[in-house]
């Protein structure tokens, strides 16, 4: 407890001190006259988007765990809820809420809400792996050490192999824990956490399922590219599409230090960092991020309370009930 203590406080410690340091180079002047000229059309088009962008991810999660399509809608409040909470609270707490919100929404086992959960952000992990050969190869090789930029793609490979063995080797796996008997309480319940976890994995072994994961996946990155690109229309700024996917490489990489909640301060720094690459001042570039966000914090906070107000979700409630499906 002590140790996530002294994370947070170093998140917000950080936060406040990129802030500073962002808002200290800003020529106020242009920053308010760069507000005054947005398109606002444009970015009541980009909060759609946005909401849709949510939607296909929480019907790539239902996809992930082989659940009816009649179950959308719990997955879709799911995520909601995860997306609320990696924006109100420190170090990711958004993933833990949304596994025990679908856990408590469709009763899905623990262990298969796990395991779905963490293919769900292995494939983000291994696009963004994709983004980030793409952007070191636009940009040139200063981007990062020659010697990582080598073992870039073996990374990626490494991580799509992953998870093809997991798929393949996922039912010998459960039937073995299934058939072994394990002594002890603690044992019990880690056993059979286990094996919901393996077993919900080989629901990605059905024909074409992998294949439209995949292409699921690629859509919704291509989707938020797209989004970033039209903000960066409604700037009045005229760039080419690689620029989004800088945005977007710059700012999930900046979103895995810690940070104050919803990544305020990384936000801002990444596309500083990331639009410089196109010649667009700090000024200009932490103008654009404030908008994106706060678009992205208005379409997230107000589904989250949409899909807590129709579920009556109750994080302890849902807790307690996760816990207690263990010892039953």
């Amino acid at each position: 407890m002590r140790i996530k203590y002294w994370m947070a406080l170093a998140g917000i410690a950080l936060s406040v001190g990129l802030l500073i340091t962002v808002f200290a180079k800003l020529d106020w002047v242009a920053f308010w006259k760069t507000l005054q000229n947005v398109d606002f059309t444009i970015i009541l088009f980009v909060w759609g988007l946005l909401a849709i962008n949510i939607a296909v991810r929480s019907f790539r999660w239902l996809i992930i765990t082989g659940r009816p399509l009649n179950e959308f809608s719990a997955f879709w409040e799911a995520g909601n809820v995860g997306y609320l909470g990696n924006t109100i609270y420190p170090a990711r707490a958004g993933e833990a809420l949304r596994i025990i919100a679908i856990h408590h929404f469709v009763k899905l086992p623990f262990g298969h809400a796990l395991s779905s959960s963490f293919i769900d952000r292995l494939l983000d992990i291994l696009i963004l792996g994709l983004l980030a050969m793409l952007v070191v190869t636009i940009h040139g090789g200063h981007l990062l050490n020659p010697t990582l930029m080598q073992w870039l793609p073996y990374f990626v490979a490494g991580g799509v192999l992953s998870i093809g063995i997991m798929v393949h080797f996922a039912q010998p796996i459960a039937d073995w824990i299934d058939t072994r008997t394990w002594q002890g309480n603690w044992r019990q319940k880690f056993q059979r956490l286990l094996y919901q976890a393996i077993d919900g994995l080989t629901t990605l072994k059905r024909p074409g399922q992998l294949s439209l994961i995949l292409l699921i996946t690629f859509a919704v990155y291509g989707l938020d590219a797209f989004i970033r690109l039209q903000m960066m229309h409604a700037m009045g700024w005229d760039l080419p599409l690689d620029a989004a996917f800088t945005v977007i490489v710059f700012v999930i990489a900046g979103s895995l230090l810690p940070s104050a909640p919803g990544y305020v301060g990384i936000y801002q720094v990444a596309c500083v960092m990331a639009l410089g690459f196109y010649h667009i001042s700090t000024t200009d570039a932490v103008a654009y991020s404030l908008i994106m966000q706060l678009s992205e914090f208005i379409v997230i906070i107000s589904q989250g309370l949409i899909s807590i107000s129709l579920r009556g979700f109750n994080l302890t409630h849902a807790r307690r009930e996760a816990e207690s499906s263990y010892e039953s």
